[in-house]
């Protein structure tokens, strides 16, 4: 069976100030689980355990475009299986703020975030602890750590990476076109390439 569901049109979603919130939760799945979400403000009101976004079903598509998600006390949009997977997801000119971790990333998980700033997370502006994010086009700055990499897998191409307590947390496969300035020590990057194609770029 398809299923669909569509969130757009400046929605607004605004969390309450009790525990155990999220502006919106996505369960299910199944093949042709698709879920579009676009132009909406999701705001956690500073709740302890507030998420903006939260996709947990077995499988299914998500994509969220030009939405903004702060002041949580969890995550700004956590992605993770509740089976086996994949949810693919697109997330493109997210404004991802304030939040305790900002785009977690679990099992099951298939992310490509691009064209977006993840900025001023208290633990970490990317999370990953399964599944795998490719990241392109994306400011990571000012969180404790830029991306903290417990399990899965991570590529970077054309991103700014700066002012994070920590940059990087475990190891990060990275084109060359990467910019890390002004962050601490931690970590590896591997670069992306070899000597017949140093930048990694085809």
């Amino acid at each position: 069976m398809e299923s669909s569901f569509a969130l757009d049109g400046n929605s607004r979603c605004f969390g309450a100030e009790a525990t155990g919130i999220v502006g919106i939760r996505i369960l299910g799945g199944g093949a042709g689980s698709f879920v579009n979400i676009e132009d909406c403000l999701v705001n956690g009101n500073f709740s302890a355990t507030a998420t903006g976004i939260d996709d947990r079903r077995t499988t299914g598509v998500l994509n969220v475009v030009n939405t903004t998600l702060r002041d949580m006390g969890g995550a700004g949009i956590t992605i993770a299986s509740a089976g086996a997977g994949p949810i693919k997801a697109t997330l493109s000119n997210l404004m991802v703020i304030n939040a305790h971790n900002g785009v977690a990333v679990g099992a099951g998980a298939a992310v490509h975030l691009s064209n977006s700033l993840v900025s001023s997370n208290s633990t970490a502006g990317i999370a990953i602890s399964g599944g795998g994010i490719n990241v392109d086009a994306t400011t990571v700055t000012f969180n404790g750590i830029g991306i903290n990499r417990t399990g899965g897998s991570v590529n970077l191409s054309n991103n700014d990476l700066s002012f994070n307590t920590t940059g990087v947390s475990g190891t990060v496969s990275s084109n060359t076109n990467n910019r890390f300035t002004n962050n601490g020590a931690g970590g590896t990057i591997t670069t992306i390439g070899g000597v017949t194609n140093p930048t990694g770029l085809q």
